[in-house]
Parts: C-alpha cells; sequence; structure tokens
C-alpha cells in the first residue's frame, strides 16, 4: 500500500505539546484528551478538583488549553455553564468546526435526571461558551458500566465505545455504532467480537483516521502493567474481523495503568492517559511518534488521510 502524506495546513501544535505536561497535569484525575482539528485546543476530563461543578466530588468537568502563539500552551480553563454539571462530562469529538459531541449526564425536557448518554453542543462566541447539550439517539442503547469511553471517527461517522451492554463478555467491551444520516441517529451497536474483547475490560477505544486500526486499553491481554494501550487491525468492512490486539510496548506501557490513547499523524504526536506516580489518578502524556515508528508496531504502512473532515461528511445534527 501506498501512503498519502498530508501535510496538514496548520501544523502550529506539531510538537508544541512534548513535555508540557505540567500545564495539564493537577493533584486530580486528568482524562480523554482530545486534540482539536486544527491542533489549537486539548480538551481533557477533570475529576474530583475543587474547581469543578461538584468540588472535588465531581467525577469529571471539561476543561480547555489554548495554544497562544505568544506564551505556548494556557492554564486550562474550566468551562462554566452548559457542558459542565456534578456529573460526569467529557468530549468525545468534533461532528464539525462548531458542534461537540459529548458523554455524559446532561438535564433535558426529554430525558430524567441522571440518564447517561450521548450529547452534541453548539460553539456560540467562544472557545469556552456553548449551547445547552442536546441528546442523539443511539439505537436500542444500553450502558451498565459506571467507566466510559468514547471516540467519534476523524469523519464523524463511526462513533467507538466501551461498555457493559448486550453481547458483553467481560466487564466492559468494545463496540461501534454507524451515523444514519437519513434518520439522524447512531445505529444499534455492533460488538467487535471475541478476538478483541476477552472476559476482563477493554476501556477507553480510538480510531485512527482511516478508520482500519482501534486503540484500546485493556487488563484482559498480556501487558506490562494493570491496564496497556494494544492496537489492532480491521481486516474487512464488517467490523467484527479483527487482527489480534499487538501491545504498543514499554515506551508507552507501564505498571500503572495507561488509556485514552490516541495518534495524530499529521503532527506524528501521541497523547495518551497513565496513573503511573499519580496515586491512582490519570495523567495526561504526549509522546512524539514518528509514522515510522507507528508503523513498526503495526507491521504494516500506515496509510495517512486527510483529516480535514468535509462538512458534507458531518454527523451534523439537526438545529
Amino acid at each position: 500500500m501506498v501512503g498519502l502524506l498530508l501535510l496538514s495546513s496548520l501544523v502550529t501544535a506539531q510538537h508544541s505539546l512534548i513535555s508540557q505536561e505540567g500545564v495539564f497535569n493537577s493533584y486530580a484525575d486528568e482524562q480523554q484528551p482530545v486534540l482539536s482539528e486544527d491542533g489549537s485546543r486539548v480538551y481533557f476530563t477533570r475529576g474530583h478538583h475543587e474547581a469543578n461543578s461538584g468540588k472535588k466530588a465531581d467525577p469529571g468537568d471539561i476543561y480547555v488549553s489554548i495554544l497562544d502563539d505568544s506564551i505556548g500552551w494556557t492554564s486550562p480553563q474550566h468551562i462554566d455553564g452548559s457542558l459542565n454539571n456534578k456529573y460526569y462530562n467529557g468530549i468525545i469529538g468534533f461532528l464539525n468546526k462548531k458542534d461537540l459531541l459529548l458523554y455524559g449526564t446532561y438535564e433535558t425536557s426529554t430525558t430524567p435526571t441522571g440518564l447517561k448518554g450521548v450529547s452534541w453542543a453548539r460553539e456560540i462566541q467562544a472557545i469556552t461558551d456553548y449551547s445547552k447539550a442536546k441528546p442523539m439517539a443511539i439505537k436500542y442503547y444500553k450502558h451498565r458500566s459506571e467507566m466510559n469511553g468514547y471516540a467519534l471517527s476523524k469523519d464523524g461517522t463511526v462513533l467507538v465505545m466501551s461498555m457493559e451492554s448486550y453481547k458483553t463478555v467481560g466487564a466492559e467491551d468494545l463496540y461501534i455504532s454507524l451515523w444514519n444520516q437519513q434518520g439522524r441517529y447512531w445505529s444499534e451497536p455492533i460488538h467487535l467480537g471475541s478476538v478483541i474483547n476477552t472476559p476482563l475490560q477493554e476501556l477507553s477505544p480510538n480510531l485512527s483516521a482511516d478508520n482500519r486500526h482501534i486503540y484500546f486499553s485493556s487488563n484482559g491481554h498480556s501487558g506490562y502493567g494493570s491496564r496497556d494501550i494494544f492496537v489492532s487491525s480491521r481486516l474487512d468492512d464488517t467490523w467484527t474481523n479483527w487482527s489480534v490486539p499487538k501491545n504498543m510496548g514499554p515506551e508507552i506501557n507501564t505498571e500503572g495503568a495507561e488509556m485514552y490513547f490516541n495518534y495524530y499523524p499529521e503532527h506524528e504526536l501521541a497523547v495518551f492517559t497513565s496513573t503511573l506516580n499519580s496515586d491512582g489518578y490519570g495523567d495526561i502524556h504526549f509522546l512524539d511518534l514518528s509514522v515510522e515508528e507507528r508503523e513498526e508496531v503495526l507491521e504494516q504502512e500506515l496509510i495517512l488521510v486527510d483529516t480535514e473532515v468535509q462538512e458534507s461528511n458531518l454527523a451534523a445534527p439537526l438545529v
């Protein structure tokens, strides 16, 4: 296969996050980091922090750090108002340049207080000013676990999830759901099968930009610590036929728990979290990882695709 190299029109964030962990990490639990399409923002969830909506009892609020040309990455800002409340709140990905896909518990006129699920919100005027979160439907959705892990494909058409639901063989398994553009809903979740899923936990999945590879955290495959990052390749178009997962190696995995791995080939940047040396809470880590190094783990050439999502392909909700 011939790799199609994309030179992003905005590469200001390339390598600028390396060795900047101190900007993002605190005494609290940092998880679920997501880099914006242009590389200028990092969103993440911070749990059990005094500045959260529910103070230290709050399991997670959304924060954002912005790349400033003059000072570098800014101190993370708590997104007040509509996106954060006393329940867990996290950003899954970007439906387009204005709309965020969210996971959490939001009070609406159609869902009772305390119901978890996927929602969306629109940026109004500034990075920290958003509309009220609105629910998005997933057909036959059922999530019995307190653990969460959701990610959106770069083209906005595939939602990948870790949850305890129908056909789950362990505590949490991996599923995908496909966007139905005509019906404006997410399809019934598809269980990814027993090659990936084990009787233990599979968590915090992410898809590569070409939707051919899945990264996830697991304590059910052989690893270095409590949970390691693995990668598996999709072998056909069914979403149920996958290669045997490969451990991402000791440069990433430790005796702690590693989660929320994502790779941004246009920046040659890997982002993940680890509980090593953080008293059981997560810290965000940035790793300079070249395409060639990434291909060594895959043992195949990495196909790089245009990561700039086209407006016509977005899973844009009705306004």
